[in-house]
């Protein structure tokens, strides 16, 4: 039997594999580019590791810190409509890379390219959320993990493979599978109006800021996603770095991403499943920050590329116990009509801890390679910063369960 309720079933499903493509386009379009940055400018051009990281923060900073107003964008012109106007301007920003050979140049197209990010991010997570019912959402995300993940594992090898014939290759194919997830977006996305969603689920902008900035537990955990977010977004300048300190041969790191990638494909939903039964979030988060601070140890202190791989797995490691588990618990705060919308605000204090984390690192850097011999600080402290926000934030769960036992008594 065929009629309205079916039609609308049909083109729902059809809009959900769409975001799927589209979240694999744009997974591998991301990681055939983003990571070689670091690489080609340090490496190919010879810019210093301080341009380096400005770069990269820079493309992080755009993206995460104008997410909370691309989210409110997005909920006055239509979820579909930001998704085709942030796609079209990354395009355009990794058009520019292909065409820059200054640092401006890059440092423009990095923003550029963070600019359309921040559009379509919180503006496709909701969309996902709309396409399904709330007891499959979980299912949904995990799925779009896992294509996300195998962008991780694909793009780097495209992209090394791309570096070696042309760097703009790499960018103008990057671009291509934007353009790609454009085209899926403007076909098979359904364009939801404000009719399909619930009433009052499009309040004003002055509501909107109203509701976030007076939820004060949410501000808090984001103060600490900030300081975890600044040593985990990292991965793509330290390894780079400590690769030309141990004057390895950078075409090999994309294998070493590789590895890492799969790693996190096959690990990610079991810790994830089995880890949620028996820990709280909370103690999720401080497990990741002791595993990003130990990857620090290992990195800095690598003397090969073996060792140098096992410091990004226990990296990773790090990213697999700490990021599903904070988006995770930002999705909690929210209410399903506020979804993008806190999402959005996260974005805040993520663009703050990718600035700093990958300014004040490149920065760190310049000054070690200044030095004669190999100079570790750098690597040490951001491992005590690790490690100490991995005890702070054990102690809270301690003092909240001594709290809850003291009310029950």
């Amino acid at each position: 039997m065929s009629g309205p309720a079916s039609e609308g079933g049909r083109q729902q499903r059809l809009g959900l594999l769409a975001m799927y493509l589209d979240t694999l386009c744009m997974a591998i379009g991301f990681y055939m580019l983003i990571p070689l940055l670091s690489i080609y400018t340090i490496s190919h051009m010879g810019w210093s590791p301080a341009i380096a990281g400005i770069i990269v923060a820079i493309s992080g900073l755009s993206q995460q810190g104008l997410r909370f107003v691309s989210g409110i964008i997005a909920e006055k012109i239509g979820y579909k409509q930001a998704i085709l106007l942030g796609v079209g301007i990354r395009i355009a920003g990794y058009v520019l890379f292909g065409l820059a050979q200054v640092p401006a140049g890059f440092m423009l197209a990095a923003f550029i390219a963070g600019v359309g990010g921040s559009l379509f991010h919180p503006a496709s997570y909701a969309v996902y959320a709309v396409l399904t019912e709330k007891e499959g959402r979980s299912k949904i995300y995990a799925m779009r993990e896992m294509l996300s993940n195998l962008g991780f594992i694909l793009g780097p090898v495209m992209g090394m493979f791309l570096l070696s014939i042309d760097f703009k290759i790499v960018c103008f194919s990057s671009a291509a599978m934007f353009l790609l997830a454009w085209i899926l977006t403007y076909y098979f996305v359904p364009n939801i109006r404000k009719s399909e969603r619930k009433e009052g689920s499009s309040p004003s902008v002055r509501a909107m800021l109203s509701t976030v900035f007076r939820d004060k537990p949410f501000i808090r955990f984001n103060l600490v996603a900030l300081v975890l977010w600044s040593l985990s977004v990292q991965l793509y300048l330290i390894v780079p770095i400590r690769a030309e300190q141990l004057m390895l041969d950078v075409s090999k790191l994309a294998y070493l991403y590789t590895a890492a990638a799969v790693f996190m494909v096959i690990l990610q939903l079991p810790i994830h499943i089995g880890c949620s039964k028996v820990l709280s979030g909370w103690r999720m988060l401080s497990i990741g920050a002791f595993f990003l601070a130990s990857g620090y140890l290992i990195i800095g202190f690598a003397s090969g590329i073996w060792m140098l791989l096992g410091g990004i797995l226990i990296f990773t490691l790090g990213q697999i116990f700490f990021v599903p588990k904070m988006n995770e618990m930002t999705s909690g705060f929210a209410d399903e009509q506020s979804f993008a919308l806190y999402f959005g605000f996260s974005g805040f204090f993520l663009a703050a801890g990718g600035f700093l984390g990958n300014s004040l690192t490149g920065l760190l850097q310049e000054i070690a390679l200044q030095m004669e011999t190999d100079f570790k600080l750098p690597w040490i402290i951001s491992a005590f910063i690790g490690f100490s926000t991995a005890i702070f934030i054990w102690l809270k769960t301690l003092k909240s369960k001594a709290r809850i036992k003291e009310e029950q008594a």
